[in-house]
């Protein structure tokens, strides 16, 4: 229908040729704004309102007030207009606006007709569908058409699937729906989102109707006077349904499909779904409405070589444009895969051809190498789109575009105003400009925007853009996206399931925790994994979610032990007056002793000196609150010994805490220290049944006599010496090893001390037993036994070895080790055999001297030695039993536990 020209102030607007003039010269005004225009001109005088603005321009889009505002701003602009002193356009505040500039109505201008260009329609679609205006251009698809459309008929459901691209929605506008028409039934294609059910529903009964007709009354006049008439319901882009629509939603349109199709319209109702191939398999969620879903489908597969060439020069025959022959075979030998041409790289080739025509309208391979071939300019599509827009407002473009593409595929459609926070997350942009450069985006055919119940939708125009995106991903984008996905697979997990993330997510979560935003639900399920993998939360998770504190409140009262352990320590991070609360009454009426170490650390840490005070103000019972309290001063002092001065507690406080406070480590330690005396009594029993068995073989040597065979003789030295170093091992490595755990934090030289102490009471044990074993036997109690100084001695040498292990020299060599532990309780043996004249073998062969008749030690010397041999003798056998013994109880130490692990571990508790 052809519009006559308005003239208005030396303008002339032609709706025809959507064109304005201003005093013969064409002025450039973005098609959206033109239609603006062209809308008030046509009412002039007359007041339009902001909503019919939105719905007769821009009806399957959203656009927000602010995009309006600058619309009328710029065709203000061009108008010349001012809003303060109006002469074209005047604001309604809140409802709309007015033309009130003075119309006429006329033909054209000479002088413009002068100027003017022919308006010519593009012959390619680019990346938009054929629509059913375009069915007497559709070319390429007869043969589907015709198959599709019989098959149709014959079935309650039929489907149509196909790779993207492949141009199922063309099928359906252009083709299948025009053929149907043509053929006297009734058919049209529905939209798959947001709200398909509300799209069938006004095809069915139309838009409001008052009052609702009944299914059969509708179908009935859908249907008309035919009696063979059809009725067919297509629902393009069904994936959107399968993927993006709520259950709610879902559930709706079965029930309204079920509603049809119990009318008496039933056996003449069709429905038609068109799907991505991927999504083809999830159909069957409509088998509750057509258990044969599967049996009608048809795959719709690329265009062939032969049909694509038609579908390169027809159109542009229509235009007056001619491809050259040689070129068609070029371009198809570039698309071509196979016998098959994708759609969308040929729709945007030969567009881009159709630009670079000559002025005879001509296309020649010279154009199509300039420009770099196929692939060339499907690579660099985007970025000339891209070039109009000003350096600031590129990246804003490029990051909308890319938080579309977040997932790697356009088929997801995101709200407008979700879209905008994501991009303003990223750039401080003004809602109403990022508003206008999406909406130039989809003039531009790169984004698509749909509108429903007032909001809007926006994705990507086609798929086919989504490799040229992506080319933008940097690696830190990817590795943030790919955390992103992590925490929302996570938190899916955990809502749905109440399942936990895995260690190796859970770490890369606490690493990226602030660059994600996290919900309520995020923070409680990373303090609860925290707190399963005994993993204390960091204080950023913690500080200012109520939500996390309350998880670590729980969590002290878990059945699980590591559980409220790993919660005590993270009270650290807890408000303060919470602290108070929760740490003293974990600390004193903790269910295990760790729990309540940890709490007292913790709160003693926390409070300082204070944490005393807390400790005495929680309620329990009097002797139990005392021993508790006591306890509890032991692990504050053990934590940190500047906690609280001893020297301001009583002299029985203090004792009492000095010696909890060894029991304390001792209990902390407790695996340590059983190691190192298994295995210092280990080598020590085997050196000491080694060495009487060496004596006895000795014997026969030394031509002594003691009156037993030689079996006896062996079996007596060989367990007096097995015996000895059992108790000997014993009561010294389980007392250096317990003065060394103690005394850790003191100079190390204390762990000597312990192996004197031990060796002294082993000897002082040795030293009565055998005395009264004499005493109660012979009625004599006066042998030459080695007592308390000999083993003290003894102990303090094979000790002094082991003191050598914090010197870095010796860390890594446990031969070492060994050899200077050997030696240094040899020197010490010897030692204490000159001052004492006695050693413990001695002592041995003094008391099997009086069971037998071995004579005494001074017989084993040659006849006529003098004393400087028997000063010598007595010399080696002291360092022999030293070496025996400390070797065995080093070697022992050193193989059953690893004492720098240990101390390591120490340390770090």
């Amino acid at each position: 229908m052809q519009h006559n020209p308005y003239y208005f102030s030396g303008f002339h607007l032609d709706p025809n040729s959507r064109q304005l003039w201003r005093n013969g010269e064409l002025q450039d005004l973005k098609p959206k704004y033109l239609d603006v225009l062209m809308l008030l001109v046509a009412h002039a005088g007359e007041l339009v309102t902001k909503a019919e603005l939105f719905e007769k321009v821009w009806p399957d889009s959203h656009v927000s007030d602010a995009s309006l505002t600058q619309c009328i701003k710029d065709i203000r602009k061009c108008l010349g207009d001012q809003a303060t002193q109006p002469s074209f356009i005047k604001t309604v505040p809140k409802r709309g606006y007015i033309f009130i500039a003075t119309l006429q109505k006329g033909t054209t201008p000479v002088a413009a007709t002068r100027t003017r260009q022919p308006l010519v329609q593009r012959p390619y679609k680019f990346l938009q569908s054929y629509d059913e205006t375009d069915a007497p251009v559709f070319w390429g698809r007869d043969r589907e058409i015709a198959e599709i459309t019989s098959k149709i008929l014959h079935h309650p459901s039929y489907v149509v699937y196909g790779q993207s691209g492949v141009g199922k929605t063309s099928l359906l506008q252009a083709g299948l729906v025009p053929t149907l028409k043509a053929a006297g039934h009734y058919a049209v294609v529905l939209r798959c989102f947001p709200d398909p059910a509300g799209d069938l529903e006004a095809a069915v009964f139309g838009r409001d109707p008052e009052p609702t007709p009944s299914p059969d009354t509708a179908l009935r006049q859908l249907a008309g006077a035919s009696p063979t008439a059809q009725l067919v319901f297509c629902f393009d882009q069904f994936e959107a349904w399968l993927r993006l629509v709520d259950v709610a939603r879902k559930k709706r349109l079965i029930s309204l499909i079920k509603g049809l199709q119990a009318s008496e319209f039933a056996q003449r109702l069709h429905f038609v779904f068109s799907v991505r191939e991927d999504f083809f398999a999830e159909m069957d969620q409509l088998k509750t409405l057509f258990p044969q879903v599967f049996h009608a489908e048809f795959r719709l597969a690329p265009m062939s070589r032969a049909k694509a060439e038609h579908l390169i020069t027809e159109p542009a025959k229509r235009v007056g444009c001619h491809f050259e022959p040689s070129l068609v075979s070029l371009i198809l030998d570039d698309l071509c895969r196979g016998d098959l041409v994708e759609l969308p790289a040929l729709q945007v080739v030969c567009d881009r051809l159709y630009d670079a025509r000559d002025h005879q309208g001509n296309i020649y391979r010279d154009h199509y190498e300039s420009l770099g071939h196929a692939g060339s300019i499907l690579a660099h599509y985007l970025d000339r789109v891209l070039q109009r827009f000003q350096k600031s407002d590129l990246a804003l473009a490029r990051e909308t575009l890319l938080a579309l593409t977040e997932e790697g595929s356009a088929s997801g459609l995101l709200p407008l105003r979700e879209l905008c926070d994501r991009v303003t997350k990223v750039f401080a942009a003004e809602t109403g400009h990022l508003n206008r450069l999406i909406e130039e985006l989809a003039e531009a055919r790169i984004l698509s925007i749909q509108r429903s119940e007032g909001e809007g939708w926006v994705g990507l125009m086609h798929e086919f853009l989504v490799p040229s995106i992506q080319r933008w991903v940097t690696e830190e984008r990817r590795q943030n996206r790919q955390i992103h996905l992590v925490y929302t697979r996570a938190l899916a997990n955990f809502g749905e399931h109440g399942l936990l993330p895995g260690e190796e997510e859970l770490e890369l979560l606490l690493e990226h925790a602030a660059q994600l935003s996290l919900q309520e639900a995020a923070v409680r399920m990373l303090v609860r994994a925290c707190l399963r993998y005994r993993k204390v939360p960091p204080q950023t998770l913690i500080t200012g979610h109520a939500e996390a504190m309350d998880e670590i409140e729980a969590a002290l009262q878990h059945q699980e032990r590591w559980v409220r352990e790993t919660a005590g320590q993270a009270c650290y991070w807890l408000a303060e007056e919470r602290v108070e609360q929760l740490l003293p009454a974990q600390a004193m009426a903790g269910r295990l002793f760790p729990e309540r170490r940890i709490a007292a650390t913790v709160l003693a840490q926390r409070f300082g000196p204070r944490s005393l005070r807390l400790l005495k103000a929680h309620k329990m019972p009097g002797l139990l609150k005392m021993w508790r309290y006591l306890v509890c001063a032991a692990v504050i002092r053990d934590a940190d010994r500047n906690a609280f001065p001893l020297r301001r507690q009583s002299p029985a406080m203090v004792l009492s805490i000095l010696v909890l406070l060894a029991g304390v480590r001792l209990r902390r330690d407790r695996e340590s220290w059983i190691q190192q005396t298994v295995g210092g009594t280990l080598g020590s029993t085997i050196s000491g049944g080694l060495y009487g068995l060496a004596l006895a073989l000795a014997m026969p040597y030394l031509k002594q006599n003691a009156g037993l065979n030689m079996g006896s003789l062996i079996l007596a030295l060989a367990g007096l010496g097995t015996a000895m170093g059992y108790f000997a091992g014993f009561g010294l490595t389980a007392v250096a090893s317990a003065a060394a755990i103690i005394t850790r934090r003191h100079h190390r030289y204390w762990r000597l001390f312990g192996g004197f102490l031990g060796g002294a009471i082993m000897g002082g044990v040795f030293q009565l037993v055998a005395d009264a074993v004499c005493a109660s036997l012979f009625g004599r109690a006066d042998l030459a036994l080695a007592g308390w100084f000999q083993g003290g001695m003894l102990g303090a040498g094979a000790v002094s070895g082991l003191i050598w292990l914090k010197n870095r020299r010796y860390q890594h060599h446990r031969r070492r080790l060994v050899i200077l532990s050997a030696l240094g309780s040899g020197v010490a043996g010897c030692l204490a055999c000159l001052l004492t004249e006695l050693t413990f073998v001695v002592s041995l062969e003094n008391l099997i001297a009086a069971f037998t008749q071995m004579p005494q030690v001074r017989s084993f010397l040659p006849l006529g030695a003098d004393e400087h041999w028997l000063l010598w003798f007595k010399a080696a056998l002291g360092f022999s039993e030293g070496v025996a013994l400390g070797g065995g109880v080093s070697l022992g130490i050193s193989l059953m536990h690893d004492d720098r692990k240990q101390a390591g571990e120490s340390e770090t508790r």
